[in-house]
């Protein structure tokens, strides 16, 4: 084995023993839901019925990848195993506010009810130096009430450009008590009911109810159970472009990556500077965050572009993550790959500014990604006009986008956009004009 891999069977509690738990900008949202929450509790509970404390076979809940490399901003990057660490830390909240409420209740006068409040101090003591960073003087106060942890002292720091929410899991490691947690929480824009809240907040929420649910001693055993009793290989690489590398070798479990999180990772692997990819990916992110276009339309144009510059037999859009597949030496420039995705950025807004591309914007979102296409190799607006009345006319004979006289002739004549040197604008207005007397004829004939 390669000295700059270093793999290690550790507890839950030694592996919250690390400084820190760092998710890189290149990592996916938090998608862990609440069946998977059920799932790992059920794992507990069941493995804890059975458990003999002679033979000491404890649960496995998997692999985490880590990078650690020195020169690095941050001591320890979660490559693979960020939703499980984030999932173990909104549980281990959880088990500490049931802690506290149990230690309000407690009397203090008798000899079983201090060894009680005892034990409840020595667990609210090893999840507290597992969630945030804290000197022992700053642990004891915290136990007895004289101190709570700022936001610089938390473990967790989510730096994800895919992560909307990443917030929220400052809001509830910081939390009191549950009610202030759950009037500080993100609400989302236009969801309703249940959809409004966070994965963050409806696992967190989840974790703290069936707490609430367990008596005093099961709360105690089980908590001992998961921090003492389960366990993760930690695979330490000394090397972040190799712990990327052995990521997307090895990614096959959990959630399934998005299409866009696949080229995430597979261009960071490849990036020849990666903080720079990085600072370049996230600006682009921002962008279509206030943008007319989202970052999944984005790539979608970004396709149409290379079809048209490839001028080969594939025309159509294959889908995001079967067109990369095919075409992975894209991503080996991570420089070119987004100061494309900028260039196609600027001439939509441009032409989005514009009293045509405010029309075409309205007619047909289909003819978005032709427009991108088209604008990305020719600069002259004249033929966006006779693109605009195809779409009329499509709007008018009832056509669908996916009819050969639509659909089908826009994916051809995309692959003469690139063509610059050989097809002049004349001759691609021809074309409109050519389908637009076809259609018209058709419409004549009653036969669309």
């Amino acid at each position: 084995m390669r000295n700059d891999i270093q793999p290690a069977l550790q507890t839950i509690k030694s592996y919250f023993e690390k400084s820190e738990f760092y998710i890189p900008t290149y990592q996916r949202p938090y998608a862990w839901q609440v069946p998977q929450c059920e799932q790992l509790i059920e794992d507990i509970n069941l493995h804890m019925e059975n458990f003999d404390d002679s033979s000491q076979d404890n649960y496995f809940f998997g692999a985490v990848l880590i990078a650690q490399e020195s020169g690095e901003e941050h001591e320890v990057t979660l490559i693979d195993g960020q939703q499980r660490t984030t999932t173990f830390m909104l549980l281990l909240k959880a088990i500490l506010l049931k802690i506290d409420n149990e230690l309000e209740l407690q009397p203090t006068l008798d000899t079983d009810a201090r060894r009680l409040v005892k034990r409840l101090n020595g667990l609210k003591e090893q999840i507290v130096t597992m969630l945030f960073n804290v000197s022992d003087d700053e642990k004891d106060d915290f136990v007895d009430g004289l101190y709570y942890p700022s936001d610089d002292r938390i473990k967790y720091i989510n730096h994800s450009i895919s992560e909307k929410y990443a917030s929220e899991m400052t809001t509830i490691l910081l939390g009191k008590d549950f009610i202030s947690i759950k009037d500080r929480v993100h609400q989302i824009y236009r969801r309703q009911k249940d959809n409004r809240y966070t994965n963050f907040y409806k696992n967190f929420r989840y974790f703290y109810n069936m707490c609430n649910e367990l008596n005093v001693f099961t709360l105690i055993n089980f908590a001992n159970h998961f921090i003492d009793n389960c366990q993760v290989i930690t695979i330490t690489s000394y090397n972040t472009d190799q712990a990327i590398n052995i990521f997307n070798s090895l990614n096959g479990t959990g959630v399934p990556l998005a299409p866009i999180e696949v080229i995430v990772s597979k261009t960071t692997a490849n990036a020849s500077d990666r903080k720079s990819f990085e600072k370049n990916w996230q600006e682009i992110v921002q962008r279509t965050d206030s943008s007319r276009l989202d970052l999944n339309a984005l790539i979608t144009h970004y396709i149409f572009v290379k079809l048209s510059e490839q001028n080969s037999a594939d025309r159509r859009n294959p889908g995001i993550r079967a067109f990369f597949s095919k075409n992975k030496h894209l991503l080996n420039e991570d420089v070119l790959f987004t100061a494309e995705l900028n260039t196609i950025l600027n001439n939509f807004e441009r032409v989005s500014d514009t009293i045509n591309g405010r029309l075409i914007n309205k007619l047909n979102g289909n003819l978005r990604p032709f427009v991108s296409s088209y604008l990305f190799f020719r600069q002259d607006n004249t033929y966006l006009e006779y693109l605009l009345r195809l779409g009329v006319l499509i709007e008018l004979s009832e056509l669908s986008y996916s009819h050969k006289l639509f659909k089908g002739f826009l994916e051809e004549i995309n692959l003469m956009y690139s063509q610059v040197d050989s097809i002049s604008i004349n001759e691609l207005i021809l074309k409109i004009k050519t389908i637009f007397i076809l259609i018209l004829f058709m419409k004549t004939l009653n036969k669309l």
